[in-house]
């Protein structure tokens, strides 16, 4: 059996304003976060939005730069009922009034079963910190850590994150890392883990873009 080191780490299921698949269309989304050292490829899997239902939409195993999710980082797939739109967009969408997220691995074998209430308008649902079992409703913050602080949603664009260097001894690292929202320069900062260093980027970006 293979352990698949991913989870659930925030989805929204009622958008409304928020947020940008890169079509130009704001539409739900799950994120999956890999808690893990290894990549993981999510081609050949498959998702739905019921668990007692016979349908489930596969993920192509022919893209696997835009299915694999490295180690301690983050994939959005948008559920949004466009598959036309590319191999991150499954041909369904989330209900607000509840519903099923079932993701199975490409022998059938069952790594996520998950059910959620009713959802809010432009509210994600999320782990707070990113892969714990501690879930709370959040801004949006689609392919980015979770944190208290940071409202992604005023903004409505994913972020591009750029590890800028890694230095110091094995023991005590230092990461520096950039982030941009669309249309801004890259915010840097550092942290003794790049989940840390790109935390303290994303709230330096949005802390200085507030002021806008």
């Amino acid at each position: 059996t293979i352990d698949y080191t991913i989870v659930v780490n925030e989805f929204m299921a009622a958008s409304l304003d928020c947020c940008d698949d890169g079509t130009g269309e704001y539409e739900d989304f799950i994120e999956l976060y890999n808690y893990g050292l290894e990549d993981i490829d999510i081609g050949g899997f498959y998702f739905t939005d019921n668990l007692t239902g016979s349908f489930l939409y596969h993920i192509t195993d022919s893209s696997t730069s835009e299915t694999t999710i490295n180690g301690g980082e983050f994939l959005v797939i948008w559920a949004d009922a466009d598959p036309e739109q590319g191999p991150l967009h499954v041909d369904f969408k989330l209900s607000s009034g509840g519903e099923d997220i079932g993701i199975y691995d490409p022998d059938g074998s069952a790594i996520i079963e998950m059910s959620f209430s009713s959802q809010s308008e432009d509210t994600s649902y999320g782990r707070y910190p990113d892969g714990s079992n501690t879930w709370q409703f959040m801004n949006p913050t689609p392919g980015m850590v979770n944190t208290q602080e940071l409202t992604l949603k005023n903004f409505k664009k994913l972020p591009t994150y750029k590890l800028i260097s890694n230095t110091g001894p094995r023991h005590k690292p230092i990461f520096k890392v950039g982030v941009k929202l669309p249309n801004t320069k890259y915010f840097i900062a550092t942290g003794k883990s790049k989940k840390e260093a790109e935390q303290n980027a994303a709230i330096e970006c949005l802390k200085n873009t507030n002021k806008k």
